[in-house]
């Protein structure tokens, strides 16, 4: 498939090299016009060479995002059928010059418009396994560009047999089409599609891997290396049961070359740790603490770790005068705002003689300021922990601290890069007690148009986890719950953009559809201000439902703060064993399910049995009061001091 990169000393130069890492936004708005031509005189003068349908197509774009109407994704779908059809009869030797010009140009706002993460009509459907079927011939087939993009207004490069032989890729379309196939879904569409993303990522992360090591003195790959790095974003690879170390691994490899290449200094040989130093000097790296669920596990790390046995240092790359801010600070030694470049940022951090740096932000998504630094040798230890739900592959991060309830039992360290480091029940906890806001919300079921007899399931997931599978799940949990509700608050800040939003719902509408279930029963909520609005519409519900196979951490306590009875199931890693973790730590080992059948099952039994749902919610509400260990910040601050302490001795530092 990706004998394209093979054959990059035949095409031409790629751009010189970025002035510094950063992720583009891929799924960029295009601006709205300020008049708008009527839509059906432009219908009617459909012609893609034109400034009309340029503006046209602006104006569908900004409806699509703005309002999500219907109509505005059916003029998508005619646009987008008008520009394949030009591309499939422009001839060859117009190509160049058309895609340069207005037809390129509503190809790209089209690509960027996010309307490509929308499922397919049955007529698209057909035209694309035309499409396929064709590119499937090779590169060297005549009009073989002309197809590729036409198909690709429809798929994703995974989703396409491409077969690429040694015809040189033209310059005119070879970046376009490495961002193409470097391109990462913000939205799955189809059951198995997990999967087969993170075999093409695999794949293709292992081909440029071998040919940037191959080749460490080629631009050309040392260019293809920074474009990689600056274009994928990791996150859709949280969501197979793949161990993804290998990945991970290479991936850091990649990023590390980069930095190398551009004269940054990865390693670095600490003196001797003195010998008359009594405090662990101990510093944590966060972006910010910004009120953010991250925030909220990182700040029991060193809340309450003992302050004559660790001396605290806070690294960040912006701080405020935010309640937060200065709460985290008072809980250190000293609270130390980097510098702007990353030169000094290094310089700094090394300069404070670090006897181990805990990475407290996430640093397995996008290519950004926390993963360039944690590359580095920043202390002479340097750990990690869940908030990077699996391994970070970084050569320079020794440790992973996890949970003996959140990792399997047999063969963890297989999952990991890092040495791996498990300590006494979940190995994350959470504190919300610092800062607290009052709900902004007065939802009740009248409101939302939710009878009082209803079994009402719900779940906080994200757009992301909720993946086709899960949808499957739970629109067959529905159906077999008469008189059932499921209600979705899938919009978080943290990780869905605009563009997810319509597809998503187009999906579940497909789905409820599929079963024949009404689609008043599905209630999707918009982002939710805060924790206690999260809360207030928690109340209205009767049963959780945990995400699958990326489980809930933070999302999984809200429910149990209101007794909700939660259903979970269990994998075999850590991101996949987070919410069945939490459970086990309150010994609710009767919600813990391991197939979706169970799943289905339990989830059944609890929405047709109210005395079922009575006494889980009891047992919740019992065991809750009881301070878990996933909320008690002190317990495992001395969990964490120990093996900080256990970590200098073995190294003997």
């Amino acid at each position: 498939m990706f004998e394209l990169l093979n054959q990059l000393d035949l095409a031409a130069d790629l751009p010189s090299p970025l002035s510094r890492l950063s992720l583009p936004k891929n799924n960029g708005t295009v601006e709205s016009l300020s008049l708008r031509l009527h839509q059906e005189t432009i219908k009617v003068q459909l012609n893609v060479e034109s400034p009309q349908f340029i503006n046209w197509l602006s104006g569908c774009i900004d409806r699509y995002h703005s309002t999500f109407q219907e109509s505005a994704l059916t003029d998508l779908r005619l646009a987008r059928h008008k520009i394949a059809e030009f591309w499939l009869s422009a001839p060859a030797d117009r190509l160049q010059n058309s895609y340069s010009d207005r037809p390129g140009k509503a190809h790209k706002m089209l690509l960027a418009s996010g309307m490509r993460d929308e499922p397919l009509t049955d007529a698209e459907q057909r035209e694309v396994e035309k499409l396929s079927e064709y590119i499937e011939r090779g590169f060297e087939a005549p009009k073989a560009i002309q197809y590729l993009l036409a198909a690709m207004l429809y798929r994703r490069a995974d989703r396409l047999p491409l077969q690429y032989g040694r015809t040189a890729v033209p310059q005119w379309f070879f970046n376009d089409l490495l961002e193409f196939m470097l391109y990462f879904p913000s939205y799955f569409q189809e059951i198995g599609e997990v999967e087969n993303y993170c075999s093409y990522m695999k794949e293709l992360v292992d081909l440029i891997h071998s040919r940037v090591f191959s080749n460490t003195h080629s631009e050309i790959w040392q260019n293809l290396a920074i474009i990689f790095a600056d274009t994928v974003n990791f996150v859709p690879l949280y969501f197979s049961t793949q161990n993804l170390k290998d990945i991970y691994t290479k991936r850091a490899d990649i990023l590390e070359f980069i930095l190398k290449s551009r004269g940054h200094l990865i390693d670095f040989s600490f003196d001797k740790r003195p010998a008359n130093r009594g405090k662990i000097r101990l510093g944590i790296l966060k972006a910010n603490f910004a009120p953010i669920s991250e925030t909220f596990t990182t700040i029991p790390v060193f809340e309450h770790l003992d302050r004559d046995r660790f001396e605290i240092i806070l690294y960040v790359l912006s701080a405020s005068d935010r309640p937060l801010d200065l709460y985290c600070q008072s809980r250190a030694d000293q609270l130390v705002k980097l510098p702007q470049d990353l030169r000094s940022q290094v310089e700094t951090i090394r300069g404070d003689d670090l006897d181990i740096l805990f990475v407290g932000s996430i640093v397995t998504n996008a290519a950004h300021n926390i993963i360039l630094l944690a590359l580095h040798r920043l202390a002479r230890l340097q750990a990690t922990y869940f908030a990077s739900p699996v391994t970070t592959g970084i050569r320079n991060i020794d440790y992973y601290i996890s949970g003996s309830l959140t990792e399997p039992v047999a063969a963890a360290q297989e999952q990991y890069s890092e040495r791996l480091v498990t300590i006494d029940g979940t190995g994350f906890c959470f504190n919300y007690n610092i800062q607290k806001a009052e709900a902004s919300i007065k939802y009740d079921r009248k409101c939302l148009g939710i009878s009082e007899q209803a079994i009402v399931f719900i779940s906080g997931a994200n757009t992301f986890k909720i993946i086709p599978e899960l949808r499957e799940t739970w629109a067959k949990i529905i159906a077999a719950v008469p008189n059932s509700v499921l209600i979705l608050y899938p919009f978080g800040n943290t990780w869905s953009g605009a563009c997810v939003k319509q597809p998503f719902i187009n999906k579940m509408r497909a789905i409820f559809d599929k079963y024949e279930i009404d689609r008043h029963r599905l209630i999707l909520l918009d982002t939710l201000a805060n924790r206690e609005d999260v809360k207030a519409v928690l109340q209205l519900a009767d049963i959780y439902l945990d995400s699958y196979p990326y489980a809930g951490a933070n999302s999984t306590v809200d429910p149990l703060e209101v007794g909700l009875p939660t259903v979970v199931r269990e994998g075999n890693n850590l991101r996949s064993r987070q919410g069945a973790a939490i459970l086990r730590d309150i010994q609710l080992l009767d919600l813990i399910t391991d197939s979706e059948e169970a799943y289905i099952n339990l989830s059944v039994a609890l929405g047709t049995n109210a005395e079922l749902r009575k006494q889980k919610r009891e047992e919740i509400e019992q065991k809750m009061q009881q301070q878990p260990k996933f909320l008690d910040s002190r317990a495992y601050a001395a969990a964490l001091g120990a093996v900080f302490e256990k970590m200098l001795i073995v190294n003997q530092l």
